[in-house]
Parts: C-alpha cells; structure tokens; sequence
C-alpha cells in the first residue's frame, strides 16, 4: 500500500512541476495583430512606438491612434529617437513598404519591430 501510495505522490509532483513550468512561460505578444496593438494602446502595458510610414496626405486621412508619421522615404535620414528595444510597430497600406521599413530599422539595431503590414485590418478607431 505505501508503495502505491508513494508512487502516486511522485506522479503528483511531477505533474505540479510540469504545470508550473508550463504556466511560467511567457506566450510572445505579436503587435502586428489588431487586437494585440490595440491592447497595447490601451494598457499602454510597455512603452511602444507605431510608425505610419505613408505619406502626410494618407496620414491625415487617419492613422491607427498614437502613430507618428515618418514617410518611408524619411526613415532611413530621420530613425526614431529611441532605446534599440522598444516595441516598434511599423504601419501602411502596402506590406512591401512596411516589410522594407521594419527591415530597415532592424539594420539600424533596433530589435523589438512588428510589422502591422496594412492598416486596412484595422477595425477599431482612427485618429485624424
């Protein structure tokens, strides 16, 4: 009896221990999915940048709240003024645009930029 007793006891913690290695993992946040960047800018859980790099004229037509425009063609003389890693997250309505943006600002050292690919996803509120 004691040894069934002992055996289970040992499953028993190796479960717990297999539970808590589980639920200790962090699950990666992936900015370029609208709710995710919405929660992001609500919470504001992280200090975050989001770059919309079309054009003043598509900008003000509106833009995912908190961005900042920097036109593509800027970004390379004009890179934000902050830590390589902060959260990035790079906007526009063409995704080879916003692909060679994030890359862009990878081969200047930044490390945490999501590429959001086109603002067309966006289903909540814009800023004007």
């Amino acid at each position: 009896m004691t040894k069934k007793l002992l055996i289970m006891l040992y499953i028993a913690g190796i479960a717990i221990l297999a539970l808590n290695a589980v639920g200790s993992k962090e699950v990666p946040v992936d900015y370029a999915k609208p709710d995710q960047l919405f929660k992001l800018i609500q919470t504001q859980s992280e200090p975050y940048l989001i770059i919309d790099i079309r054009y003043p004229v598509k900008y003000n037509k509106g833009h995912i709240p908190t961005a900042v425009n920097i036109p593509l063609s800027d970004l390379c003389g004009n890179p934000p003024a902050v830590d390589e890693d902060m959260v990035i997250i790079v906007c526009s309505t063409h995704p080879e645009n916003s692909r060679e943006a994030v890359n862009l600002l990878k081969d200047l050292g930044y490390t945490r930029v999501f590429n959001f690919c086109e603002i067309l996803k966006w289903s909540y509120e814009l800023e004007y």
